[in-house]
């Protein structure tokens, strides 16, 4: 899965947590949707996937076909140019191939542009870090009755450390291994009730590692900075850290404490200071909807946290899931686009679109494009195979690709252009070597696997520059005469129809 691909799966994850938070977020625990922006996180993150009957990914695909050829460009950074789309497709989705491959974009812009936009955004992170880092080094440690009763109450495998800090007006945490609360140099210790809490809220945010996550956040800002739901992601993901741990804290302290505590929010939020990304403000995000949902705060139902069990489970498994290979009935999907096949070379099998077949034959022919095609049982097992011609302006070089079904799923195998010449409709065909004066003569093809295919040679003759020398006619030695007679007799048999590539062409035969 390439980077376009990670960014416009993960957008459209996005929207619908959005969609679900707008109407639930009353309704079910806040940690339900700190789960769905962790699952979007990974989504932006990490390029796995696994095959299932559904997923964003495959909803993706099936609207925007031609995202592969750009997401390649983006994630490999190579300076190829785009290869062109047969002629003759006039869909919308056939469109939009046409557009993109027709105008022979270079990909080195789009990393250069990604590269700038992605070290902008970093630098603003970075320079902010390092801002903070020099100002927190100010802060003065405090020690007293109140400080040394939450420790032992609030035991910790890490060693939590509570300084004042001058020009400070909000209370914010920050560090993970050595994590620090810092507290306003003004702070009245001597409401208790007030200060119990200001650090139970942060030590909720210590216990729950949000320093990651809000790390974890601005790494998959600057990466994906160009789409914007990855900015609306990262707004209300920390909105939605500062609800969960709301929330927290009135179930430890009660539902009679809400009012107080929203109170406490109020005070704090009228002092707030300047953004710190990589910190833990007590109150910081959308106070309004903080308060409201500390007022509307009640114990959740089963119901409820069964509905957020199922929630956070369909969206882990909908997200990093795509859509089987296609069999064999799915060849139509694969011509129009809609599909990948596994593209076999070398012995290893690479996951392709329709859109990369002439480059696979020449990345620097513009003119290389899928001709036509055929349907023939190319090996004599019963089930047919689709042969694209792939060849440029001139009708030179290029060669054929062959998609066949195989286990549930269809790979494409390359076949220079001196093999599959003429064609019939028993799936023979006329063969040479690569010089066309060395070898030549009628096969079929014997076998198909993962990493390639065999070819039977039926009847061929041998020989040099000068001339044939020897002949095999069905497997037999044979003499020139004999050889001669069977090729006769193999441009007699019917030839196999070929389509041009068109849509009209692909959805009547698929």
């Amino acid at each position: 899965m390439n980077l376009l691909q990670m960014s416009l799966s993960g957008a459209i994850f996005i929207f619908i947590v959005i969609v679900i938070r707008a109407f639930t977020i009353h309704k079910l625990p806040k940690i339900t949707f700190l789960a769905l922006w962790d699952i979007a996180l990974l989504r932006l993150l990490l390029p796995v996937t696994f095959r299932f009957p559904f997923s964003v990914y495959s909803i993706l695909r099936r609207n925007v076909p031609v995202l592969d050829t750009l997401e390649s460009g983006i994630a490999n950074f190579t300076a190829d140019i785009l290869p062109n789309q047969p002629p003759g497709m006039e869909t919308e989705t056939v469109q939009a191939v046409l557009t993109v491959q027709n105008d022979t974009i270079s990909v080195s812009v789009f990393f250069i542009i990604w590269a700038v936009g992605a070290a902008i955004t970093a630098a603003f992170f970075i320079v902010q870090i390092f801002r903070c880092q020099h100002e927190f080094k100010t802060a003065l440690p405090v020690q007293n009755d109140i400080i040394l009763l939450w420790r032992r109450e609030h035991p910790l495998w890490r060693t939590i450390d509570i300084r004042q800090l001058t020009g400070l007006s909000t209370p914010l945490t920050y560090g993970v291994l050595h994590p620090v609360i810092l507290i306003p140099k003004h702070t009245d210790w001597s409401n208790e009730r007030q200060m119990q809490y200001i650090l139970f809220h942060e030590y909720v945010h210590i216990r729950r590692f949000d320093m990651i996550r809000k790390l974890i956040a601005s790494a998959a800002l600057c990466i994906h900075w160009f789409n914007p739901l990855v900015w609306i992601m990262y707004i209300m993901f920390q909105r939605d850290i500062e609800l969960s741990c709301d929330e927290c804290v009135i179930r430890h302290f009660g539902r009679k404490h809400r009012k107080e505590y929203a109170m406490t929010l109020l005070h704090m939020e009228e002092q707030r200071s300047t953004l710190t990304p990589f910190s833990n403000y007590f109150s910081k995000n959308a106070t309004e909807e903080r308060i409201k949902a500390i007022m509307k705060f009640k114990k959740k139902t089963i119901f409820a946290l069964t509905f957020a069990v199922i929630i956070v489970g369909i969206g882990a498994v909908v997200i990093f899931a795509k859509a089987p290979i296609a069999n064999v009935t799915d060849f139509g999907d694969i011509l129009r686009g809609e599909a990948p096949f596994f593209y076999v070379s070398e012995g290893t099998a690479a996951s392709k679109h329709i859109v990369d077949v002439p480059a696979l034959f020449d990345p620097y022919d513009t003119d290389m494009k899928i001709w036509n095609f055929a349907v023939e049982d190319l090996d004599g097992d019963g089930n047919p195979e689709v042969i694209l011609s792939v060849f440029g302006a001139a009708g030179d070089m290029g060669g054929y690709l062959i998609l066949h079904q195989m286990d549930g799923k269809i790979y494409g195998y390359p076949a220079n252009n001196r093999t599959l010449m003429n064609l019939k409709e028993d799936g023979t065909y006329s063969y040479s070597d690569p010089t066309g004066v060395v070898e030549g003569g009628i096969c079929s093809i014997a076998d198909f696997t993962e990493t390639g295919y065999t070819i039977d040679k039926i009847t061929y003759g041998q020989g040099t520059y000068k001339g044939w020398e020897s002949f095999v006619v069905n497997h037999q030695t044979a003499t020139e005469e004999e050889f001669l007679t069977s090729d006769a007799e193999q441009a007699k048999k019917p030839d196999a129809a070929w389509y041009d590539f068109t849509t009209e062409n692909v959805n009547s035969g698929f």
